[in-house]
């Protein structure tokens, strides 16, 4: 086998052949290509010519050779189509009006998910703008063939995508694993926007959401899906318990002489860590700061009792699907809970025991359906990660697609 029948061969490009080939140094290396046969076919009526109405050169780049950019050099040809209209036609291996084979832009889209644009368009010897334009497209082709059937458990959040209070809305599938709604804003109607594109993709309702207490996402739910069961995260519950804590230990640092409220102050993490994950040493503290203050005695034992709400166990109940009676049972404890916090006349727990009775159903539906957002801070840490290795984003759509890239839509 001739060495240009070889390089063909290996080329694989459909109706082509290489005729010649020129080096550029060791750094690129042009291909000239011609017809194995002289047959073309109109891209508009399907009919086969013999002549072209003409032809004109065209170069494309290709996928590198043995670390050289490789050029390809023809002829593309223009057919009189029989409604009378000359129509360039249409190659297999290149898309239209393109300036790179349909391998190439592929490979150039596998590495924009690893690599910045700015690296791979000095990779391949491109313009920035070219490279983007080039992810981005088959980013839109890879996303507008997805679709939002069979969600039934759903996790949404916030993100900062830049400063000044710029937000995206993240709605993450549970099931699945994948972040499948991406939208700029975090008001009510970013949100109440994926309830009507699920809506329109259809199938039935989302059934539970998970959740902050974010007053726009609980609108848009009660709004667009007043269905779904709305499950407060766990964890930003306890968040709100513990900033009722440290409200508790403020005062009584502020309450104290000068030096006391100090040592109060160094020692804040002593009372708002697990005691499971407290060091000896800091065990020993934590007694001791107890012994001596009545008000944040009675405040930690409240964070602890209400821990403990939470690592309730239904897993009897739970079996033989007794709902009513594990909803019965946790708003029971919960009761007693705000009871015994009112009785122990801390403002700040009495703030927090409002915050549960206005939002009690979304508590208790934790029993139900025992998830969180915790998924989707893992998302949030990964989106972080894309924005802090491409420095930011200015085209928001761009960012979007990249974050479904990134987290498994596409």
């Amino acid at each position: 086998m001739r060495k240009k029948d070889a390089i063909s061969t290996i080329l694989g490009l459909q109706g082509f052949f290489v005729y010649d080939h020129r080096l550029e140094g060791s750094e690129a290396v042009h291909l000239e290509l011609r017809r194995m046969v002289r047959h073309y076919r109109c891209p508009k009526c399907g009919q086969l010519h013999l002549v072209p109405f003409d032809e004109h050169p065209v170069t494309v780049q290709d996928l590198p050779m043995s670390g050289r950019r490789v050029y390809l050099h023809f002829r593309k040809a223009r057919v009189l189509c029989c409604r009378g209209q000359p129509q360039t036609e249409h190659l297999s291996w290149v898309a239209k009006n393109a300036q790179q084979t349909l391998r190439l832009r592929w490979a150039i889209y596998q590495e924009c998910r690893h690599d910045t644009v700015k690296v791979v368009a000095e990779r391949h010897g491109l313009s920035w703008d070219t490279v983007k334009s080039i992810d981005l497209e088959i980013l839109q082709a890879q996303i507008s063939r997805q679709k939002l059937q069979g969600v039934r458990r759903i996790a949404v959040d916030e993100i900062a995508r830049a400063r000044r209070h710029k937000y995206l809305t993240v709605v993450t599938d549970l099931d699945r694993g994948k972040v499948i709604w991406v939208k700029g804003g975090r008001k009510s109607k970013s949100f109440k926007e994926f309830f009507k594109a699920r809506s329109s993709a259809g199938g039935s309702g989302v059934q539970v959401v998970a959740m902050d207490m974010w007053r726009p996402f609980i609108q848009a739910v009660q709004g667009e899906a007043p269905g779904a069961r709305i499950v407060f995260n766990k964890f930003h519950v306890v968040q709100h318990l513990l900033k009722a804590l440290d409200e508790v230990r403020r005062q009584e640092a502020r309450r104290l002489e000068k030096q006391s409220g100090k040592e109060l102050f160094r020692k804040r993490w002593v009372l708002l860590k697990n005691p499971e994950n407290l060091k000896p040493e800091q065990q020993g503290t934590l007694s001791e700061l107890l012994a001596e203050n009545r008000a944040l005695h009675s405040a930690y034992l409240l964070k602890e009792d209400f821990r403990s709400f939470y690592q309730m166990d239904f897993g009897w109940h739970r079996h033989r699907r007794q709902w009513n009676r594990i909803r019965q049972l946790a708003a029971q404890r919960l009761d007693g809970w705000i009871r015994r916090a009112r009785e122990s006349a801390l403002g700040a727990f009495e703030r927090f025991c409002k915050l549960l009775d206005k939002h009690r159903d979304g508590v208790l539906a934790y029993f139900i359906d025992p998830v969180s957002t915790a998924l989707s801070e893992a998302m949030n840490s990964k989106i972080n990660a894309l924005k802090t290795r491409a420095r930011g984003y200015r085209d928001l759509d761009y960012f979007i697609l990249k974050i479904y890239q990134q987290c498994g839509l596409i």
